[in-house]
């Protein structure tokens, strides 16, 4: 191997495989594909963790069989692409054994690779609101704690929490030059051959002749025709290793003459672009999987391709895997083809898929009597998914189906759901009421409510609700007596919830006794916990044992050792008339409390006024606030500013603001994007406000644009005139650089709302004639502020230069663009974009799952090509939209073609003409 250059990313990942850390860990590198990830990997294990046991389960079977045997103390445990194991049947189940696994003791660290792309589509996934179960939202949620490490200090993380190293595509100038000084011919070579563009892993990885020999002169027909097939199959939602046969099937279709697919056995030619992938049983070949950095490829440059009816036919033929299938039906309906999109869910049905049928049904919705196949449906599927049995039925319901939902109703769902996810559970319950099922959400409910445990206080409260409003009284006392009985009294946050939901269900007695529970379990010293606690009995009217509580005197015991704790008690017993008890915790606060967090001060200021604790807040102010709280924690001196103030302290805010201007004299940044300024004037502390702006002025570096944008602002509301023309007096608007153009255009109007019309004029000039145009969001947000200052020349120049040279790649850009070139009245640039053909340039996104952004962006895009007069344009971006798996865009495009495209459409356009679904063959 060529000898490798340490970047910031393997410090990262050299501090979290600490093997000195006891705990469990995930570490999950990001990066694309032949970014170097895996080498990254490799060298940072064989650094730290050169003495531990490796292992590679290498599919998501092979993982399962090695957590039911237990993983060994200092095993690193090696995943490759997550995504392999994360989109397999039953794999993301097994990464959830997985994440349970690594509680257990050990040390056994688990490190995976992931696309970036996967990582927002499995986030984005997460946030969809999709069922606990769904395979891609639990990776998502898996994946959601771990920190991404570049955000911090490698000193201050703890590794034993794991986390997201991120691998950069490119090397900067610095590491070009450290990998050029390696001395490794090799490495030297890549580095010449990279360039300024810096991708020296991709050349080492034979990116290039990976492309040559795909598309290039002399490429092979047959080894591409295999190879496209794999990258559209892939893109499309195949993730098991692809079929021998299904690749020969489909491949003929990507073929000029279909007669050069004669004699072809497996992958002619085209093993350069494909890997073997493992067998369910982990040994041998159960297909092939296309080379990461071409998959990449065919996601960027063929998001717009159907591919042809030999690849649909394949896939439908043999895909095995049940979630490739729904995948691929998905792929098919978001892109208009119904038929075959209700092919591969049928087959999906019959193989028990709830969610797969309650699709068909949605499906088939556009036919005139999907009744049949509803009842042949729901006869069929598996009930153990309440998510997806709640979808089924909703989707019935949808539909009008009303024999195939007395059907589902009579196989007892409510009896036969799983209720390990508990908020799916809840989905069903919903389902069931809105369908007019009361006698199934009551039968569900109250089976929950027997097997429910008592860790979750939300859940036990939705429960309690469920059985209040299905009537189900006997169930209710019950639960209710199990959680007055059982719950943590000690958790004040879930006793406080519990408390309320059994006051909303009326349950007098268990509210009695969790409240006494309560009262004796408090630690009297904890003031967080008793001031919580006090506030949870004043809601219920539990006025015995809130007088039961203050008997045990936590005015007199309550530690002070938590300021903010102290400050919450006060208000509770001040809102609950403890006037002793305040009398006695005031004066204990004043004189011992710890002054440090000025957060906490300021808090306890406030409660002191409240309960009108005047001698208590002499006595604290006596003891010099303003001079002992920590002055590098700016949000909380600004709330202590705030606080002192409205106490009157006169001399403490004055004593503050001088600290205040010490620091800042000595480190301008310390009044960077805070409102310090702001509040030393609200405060009364104009001089503090003059010398810190003045100091700021001064020290300020004038290149940065977002900075003096921030300090104009901050002048300004601080209403230092002297400051603000000292500022303008270093020429900012002559001299920051333009490079982030959101930057530059804050400063534009930070400018222009400080009336320095000159300034405005040649820093308008300035951008107009100098910006980058790579981003054109970022131009419309600068056409944006000109047009607001009225820099009518800077537009006609910028907006031109924009029409014939701006990047078209981003959609939204584009729209935001001409949008912006119409209200500024730039009618040539309008045309002169127009004529650069933006809908048939622009990105329609990597083919990826749960994309609303591209949708928007897409949508807005047709929506401005629109208002600009641009018919051809509109149908071209739509078609491929529609292409890219955003075929609803397509009829929001054009509603007067919905009815034509009832059935949905062919691979070559064309609307389908009525077809019914069939029952798929036996075998």
């Amino acid at each position: 191997m060529p000898a490798y250059v340490r970047r910031p990313h393997d410090e990262w990942l050299r501090a979290v495989l600490d093997p000195e850390t006891i705990y469990n860990r995930l570490v999950l590198i990001r990066g694309d594909a032949l970014t170097g990830t895996s080498r990254a990997a490799y060298e940072a294990v064989t650094d730290v963790l050169a003495d531990w046991a490796l292992e590679y389960p290498p599919n998501a079977a092979a993982l399962a069989a090695r957590l039911e045997a237990g993983i060994p103390a200092r095993t690193v445990l090696w995943l490759g692409e997550l995504r392999h194991y994360a989109d397999a049947d039953g794999g993301a189940g097994i990464l959830d054994r997985l994440d349970d696994a690594l509680e257990d003791e050990g040390p056994v660290v688990a490190i995976a690779t992931i696309w970036p792309g996967y990582w927002d589509s499995y986030a984005a996934a997460a946030a969809a609101g999709l069922g606990a179960a769904d395979p891609a939202a639990l990776v998502g949620r898996l994946l959601a704690p771990l920190d991404v490490l570049a955000e911090y200090d490698p000193a201050s993380h703890d590794p034993a929490y794991g986390g997201i190293v991120d691998v950069p595509a490119r090397f900067t100038a610095e590491e070009m030059t450290a990998a050029a000084d390696a001395g490794d011919p090799v490495l030297g070579a890549a580095v010449a051959a990279a360039g300024p563009d810096g991708q020296v892993t991709q050349y080492l990885a034979g990116a290039g002749d990976l492309l040559a020999r795909y598309d290039g002169p002399g490429a092979d027909p047959r080894g591409r025709a295999f190879i496209t097939a794999a990258m559209d199959a892939s893109r499309l939602g195949h993730a098991d290793p692809l079929p021998a046969a299904l690749l020969r099937a489909a491949a003929i279709g990507y073929l000029d003459d279909p007669n050069q697919a004669d004699g072809w056995d497996a992958a002619p030619d085209s093993s350069w672009g494909l890997t073997p992938g493992p067998s369910a049983a982990g040994h041998g070949s159960a297909g092939y999987r296309v080379a990461g950095f071409l998959d990449q490829h065919g996601r960027r440059t063929r998001a717009d391709q159907l591919g042809p009816a030999s690849l649909w036919d394949a896939l439908a033929a043999h895909a095995g895997g049940m979630n490739d299938r729904g995948r691929l039906a998905q792929a098919a309906q978001d892109r208009g083809l119904y038929r075959r999109a209700a092919a591969l869910w049928t087959s999906a049905a019959a193989a028990g898929r709830a969610d797969a049928a309650s699709h068909l049904i949605t499906c088939l919705g556009a036919l005139d009597e999907p009744a049949d196949a509803a009842r042949w449906a729901v006869d069929r599927v598996s009930l153990d998914d309440p998510w997806d049995v709640a979808r089924l039925l909703a989707a019935l319901c949808a539909t009008g189906a009303g024999d195939a939902v007395q059907a589902l109703l009579a196989r007892d769902p409510a009896g036969q759901v799983s209720l390990g996810n508990r908020w799916d559970v809840s989905e069903l319950w919903r389902t069931l009421r809105a369908a007019g099922a009361a006698d199934a959400a009551r039968a569900l409910v109250v089976r929950a409510a027997a097997q429910a445990r008592l860790g979750d206080s939300r859940y036990l409260g939705w429960l309690l609700r469920a059985l209040r409003e299905a009537g189900a009284v006997e169930a209710l006392q019950a639960l209710a007596s199990r959680v007055a009985a059982d719950a943590e009294p000690e958790a004040i946050l879930d006793v406080a919830r519990l408390l309320a939901k059994l006051q909303a269900a009326g349950a007098t007695d268990a509210i009695r006794t969790l409240a006494t529970r309560a009262v004796e379990a408090v630690d009297v010293e904890d003031s967080y916990g008793v001031a919580g606690l006090l506030n949870a009995l004043r809601a219920v009217g539990a006025d015995e044992e809130i007088g039961a509580l203050l008997a045990r005197d936590p005015g007199r015991h309550v530690s002070l050792d938590q300021t903010g704790g102290v400050a919450d008690l006060l208000s509770a017993l001040q809102a609950g008339g403890a006037d002793d008890a305040v009398g006695v915790l005031a004066a204990r606060a004043a004189h011992e409390v710890s002054l440090e967090d000025g957060e906490y001060v300021a808090r306890l200021l406030s409660a002191l006024r409240a309960a009108g604790a005047n001698d208590a807040i002499e006595i604290l102010l006596a003891r010099d606030p303003a001079g002992q709280a920590n002055i590098m924690i700016w949000e909380d001196i600004a709330a202590l500013l705030e606080a002192l103030h409205a106490a009157g302290a006169d001399d403490a805010v004055q004593a503050l603001a001088t600290r205040i201007v010490d620091q800042a004299r000595d480190h301008v940044w310390y009044v960077w994007h805070t409102p310090l300024l702001t509040a030393l004037r609200a405060a009364g502390a104009r001089d503090a406000v003059r010398t810190v702006s003045a100091h700021a002025v001064i020290q300020m570096p004038i290149e940065y644009p977002e900075n003096i944008a921030w300090l104009l602002a901050e002048l300004r509301d601080a209403e230092a005139t002297e400051a603000i023309q000292a500022l303008l007096a270093r020429d900012p608007a002559g001299q920051v650089q333009l490079d982030d153009l959101w930057d530059v255009a804050s400063l534009l109007e930070g400018l222009d709302a400080a009336g320095a019309s000159d300034a405005v004029r040649t820093l308008a000039a300035r951008a107009a004639g100098q910006a980058s145009l790579d981003d054109a969001q970022a131009v419309a947000w600068l056409l944006a502020a000109l047009r607001k200052a009225g820099a009518d020349d800077a537009i006609a120049i910028l907006a031109l230069r924009a029409a014939h040279d701006a990047s078209l790649h981003d959609p939204l850009g584009v729209a935001h663009l001409l949008e912006e070139m119409r209200r500024s009245r730039a009618g040539d640039a309008v045309q002169a974009l127009l004529a650069r053909d933006p809908g048939r340039v622009v990105s329609v996104g990597a083919s990826q799952p749960f994309r609303p952004g591209d949708q928007l962006a897409l949508g807005r895009l047709l929506a401005a090509l629109r208002e600009a007069g641009d018919a051809e344009a509109v149908r071209t971006l739509a078609v491929r939209a529609a292409d890219a798996g955003m075929f609803g865009l397509f009829l929001e495009a054009y509603p007067g073609e919905t009815a034509t495209y009832r059935f949905g459409r062919e691979l070559d356009g064309t609307p389908s003409r009525p077809w019914s679904c069939s029952e798929p063959a036996p075998g």
